[in-house]
């Protein structure tokens, strides 16, 4: 048997590459085919047409005449013959869709009863291929698409090296746009434009505009949508510099990515950015800039309660909300102004190391904190126990209601370490110490020099002697705050002794004991060190009471059995407890803050929810490998 094609067979190569490219129902210009209208007539050897009934028909495209890749294959259905006549629809359901590429010549290969009709048969244009190499100016296509490639229209650039484009578009309008994407949607998650990359040094989407003037945008994008974006990049290169979004501006007023949230309401972002890497940013600032004033980032919020930046960082590692770096000599990382708060942190965690502000410095004349104001260089405030201290506090370096105290390791004991408070009083005062010898019955002990430089010379001098090695009747000749002159009575010539001197500091003699109240100063909660007792009894006695209490039993002195007086005292001066006083630092903000922070964490979970929901990159890709397997199969096995 024979089949003799029909003149109109070849309904070719237009057709199939509006499919793949537009993938429309209707257009502005012409009613496309969405398949391959084949037709043919079945003869016998003698030239006569086969008996009318249904007949078993294979057809398969291949990219060479003989031999090549199998590209579409309807498998073998049931086509009806009359008078020697079929007329058969490829790619029609049921037959699987033809999503080839018509970038090269095609050949058919049909199979009539399971015998090959040879030679294939080359694929020609008509009159569809005319427009198919371009789109007339005003063309507007529409329709819906719900199945891959997802798209009323893809554009793909094969190209592996140079600059290619998959879509290339120019405006030479002075308020044109040379690629507008647009979603109308109000709801979901819509995106105006959306740009992909797997170069190691791409650009999911970049946008230039060369004008020198006017209002114009590298990238503009637009959304209506209440969850949507304006403009969307992702850059899935695990490695490289990429950029999912890149913006670039020469103006001297411009910017190289600008982003607006206008709705006056829900969870928008002018510029939203996401990062997976493990050293990535979700979105980056750099300045190259070496004069002026320039940002990496500059924010700006005009709302009641919003934030100009706010950033969150929700890994388990070392993440940061925000993090700057700056390598300017006299620069900052990050740089805050506010009437109230320059720069405020807040460590959300209830449990594990966490830090409302860290900070440090790398370099050899670097400073982790530099704080400078009018009233209060820094106050810091232990929540537990209400212990606070004032750092740069009008003429203290350090005030506050707990003790200054050093610690260190303890020499013979690993799970321990010694602390000691500096002694306190009511006076600014200096001391120095030494040993001295009488020399036939005096000393003259030059104290040191730079005591005399700190010292009142005036007032508030005294000193301590303490006689070496057996008694002797000593006592203060002369003192000034240079010198020292111990004399002894008869019968202590040749006397060794030690020596204490204090003095007030000069410039801090009109400093009231008492002064105003800056804040509730109670005595700070014991509550740490009762529960270390608790824990650990034995090192109950290293404290100042049971020290005391064995030097009054080994020197037989009776110990007061009547506290009450230091009762009544600390009673009056108060130990800071939650439960009597509250909070050791009330926030007046704390209800705002709390239900800013519970709006916030609400936005993030619909967000995320939005990126679960969205047919991500690697689905799509996926689906490409199945179908590109599916077809390398039948390649395998089909006859040439």
């Amino acid at each position: 048997m024979s089949i003799t094609r029909n003149a109109i067979f070849p309904i070719v190569l237009s057709v199939v590459v509006l499919l793949e490219i537009l993938a429309l129902p209707q257009c502005a210009l012409a009613e496309i085919p969405q398949i391959i209208n084949y037709q043919g007539k079945v003869t016998d050897s003698g030239g006569n047409p086969v008996a009318d009934g249904t007949y078993n028909m294979r057809f398969r495209i291949y990219d060479a005449a003989t031999g090549g890749s199998l590209h579409w294959d309807s498998f073998t259905q049931s086509i009806a013959v009359s008078n020697g006549i079929f007329n058969v629809n490829l790619g029609e359901s049921p037959m699987v869709p033809i999503l080839t590429n018509f970038d090269q010549d095609f050949y058919l290969l049909v199979t009539f009863n399971g015998v090959n009709q040879t030679p294939r048969q080359r694929l020609v244009s008509t009159g569809y291929a005319y427009m198919a190499s371009g789109l007339a100016a005003g063309t507007e296509s529409s329709g819906s698409v719900t199945s891959s490639p997802y798209s009323v229209f893809k554009a793909i650039n094969t190209a592996t090296t140079g600059t290619r484009y998959g879509l290339y578009g120019v405006s030479s309008a002075n308020t044109g746009i040379g690629v507008c994407g647009e979603s109308t949607a109000n709801s979901g998650s819509t995106m105006g434009v959306q740009g992909k990359t797997s170069s190691p040094t791409g650009r999911g989407v970049y946008g230039y505009a060369t004008s020198n003037s006017g209002y114009c945008y590298g990238v503009i994008g637009y959304t209506q949508s209440s969850q949507g974006y304006g403009v969307w990049g992702w850059s899935t290169a695990g490695t490289g510099d990429t950029r999912g979004v890149y913006g670039s501006t020469g103006s001297t007023s411009g910017s190289g990515v600008y982003g607006s949230a206008s709705n006056t309401s829900g969870f928008n972002y002018g510029v939203y950015g996401i990062s997976s890497s493990a050293h990535g940013a979700g979105v980056y600032g750099e300045v190259t800039s070496n004069s002026g004033s320039p940002y990496g980032g500059q924010f700006y919020a005009s709302g009641q309660h919003a934030w100009a930046l706010y950033g969150r960082g929700d890994g388990t590692g070392f993440s940061h909300g925000v993090m700057g770096i700056c390598n300017s000599t006299i620069g900052g990382g990050v740089c805050g102004e506010g009437p109230v708060y320059g720069v405020e942190g807040q460590a959300l965690a209830n449990t594990g190391v966490s830090y409302g502000g860290s900070f440090w410095s790398a370099s050899s004349l670097g400073r982790g904190v530099d704080a400078t104001a009018d009233y209060l260089g820094g106050r810091f405030k232990d929540l537990t126990s209400n212990n606070y201290g004032y750092v740069g506090y009008d003429t203290y370096k350090v005030y506050g209601t707990g003790t200054n105290s050093f610690v260190q390791n303890h020499p013979y004991r690993d799970d321990l370490v010694i602390t000691y408070s500096a002694p306190e009083g009511n006076e600014t005062a200096t001391y120095t110490r030494g040993t001295g010898r009488l020399v036939n019955g005096e000393a003259r002990i030059p104290l040191d020099e730079t005591f005399a430089l700190v010292t009142n010379p005036s007032i508030g001098l005294t000193a301590h002697i303490t006689p070496r090695g057996e008694w002797a009747n000593l006592f203060v000749k002369e003192l000034t705050t240079k010198e020292m002159v111990v004399a002894a009575y008869e019968g202590s010539d040749d006397v060794r002794f030690d020596y204490i001197v204090y003095g007030l500091r000069i410039g801090f003699e009109e400093l009231s004991i008492v002064q105003e109240k800056p804040e509730e100063s109670y005595i700070p909660s014991m509550h740490e060190h009762r529960a270390l007792f608790r824990r650990r009894p034995e090192l109950r006695k290293y404290t100042t009471l049971e020290r005391f209490t064995r030097m009054y039993e080994e020197a037989r002195v009776p110990m007061t059995a009547d506290w009450s007086e230091a009762e009544a005292l600390l009673s009056a001066i108060g130990e800071y407890d939650p439960a009597v006083h509250g909070p050791a630092d009330p926030d007046p903000n704390a209800d705002l803050r709390r239900q800013l922070r519970e709006e916030r964490l609400r936005a993030d979970e619909e967000r995320a929810r939005i990126r679960a929901s969205r047919p991500s990159m690697e689905s799509v890709a996926r689906r490409e490998a199945e179908l590109r397997s599916f077809q390398e199969e039948q390649n395998s096995d089909s006859p040439q």
